[in-house]
């Protein structure tokens, strides 16, 4: 029953795309295709374009400036109370180096150079050490875990020799602090 079924419609399909011929059954399986992109992509993408209208759009001009400068001010004055006074500057260079003694790093030719920002005091220190490369890692993590006023600037390092496991390094943190006139 099933076949006969399925044998009707095939020779009912046969029939009308005689009639059609090969032209009309191409510009139906293009009608086809084209209502089918209209439902899948192009009803989609206009109910998107709706709602994306539909949300408002705040224009930086028509937001209150003036509430924006005290949060602006709000966020940096917390920012510049959470770091460590000015007074501490030797401390903070003495710990760095006592980590650098921890992991057995020799530092050699250690420069600073500070400069003064509004409510900051910036201090740049650089360095070289050699050592092997996990006690340089280690060395890098503890100092930036311990002390969340350094931020590493850059660092360079440089295998001597293949045979060797040392690497040469050219460090740059720098050290933020709070100027005492807070």
């Amino acid at each position: 029953m099933l076949n006969d079924g399925m044998s009707q419609l095939k020779w009912h399909l046969l029939r009308q795309a005689e009639k059609f011929g090969v032209l009309g059954v191409m510009a139906l399986l293009l009608m086809l295709v084209v209502l089918i992109g209209y439902v899948c992509f192009v009803l989609p993408a206009r109910q998107a374009l709706v709602m994306a209208e539909a949300i408002p759009v705040v224009n930086a001009e028509q937001e209150n400036n003036a509430t924006n400068e005290r949060s602006l001010q709000t966020q940096i004055t917390a920012f510049t109370g959470s770091l460590p006074q000015q007074a501490q500057k030797t401390n903070q260079i003495e710990r760095i180096i006592s980590i650098a003694k921890a992991e057995a790093l020799v530092l050699s030719a250690v420069n600073y150079q500070s400069k003064q920002a509004q409510a900051m005091l910036q201090t740049d220190m650089k360095f070289s050490a050699q050592s092997d490369y996990p006690k340089l890692k280690r060395f890098m993590n503890e100092v930036l875990y311990q002390m969340p006023n350094v931020s590493l600037k850059t660092l360079r390092m440089q295998r001597t020799r293949s045979d060797k496991p040392f690497v040469k390094s050219t460090v740059h943190l720098t050290l933020y602090f709070r100027t005492n006139d807070d």
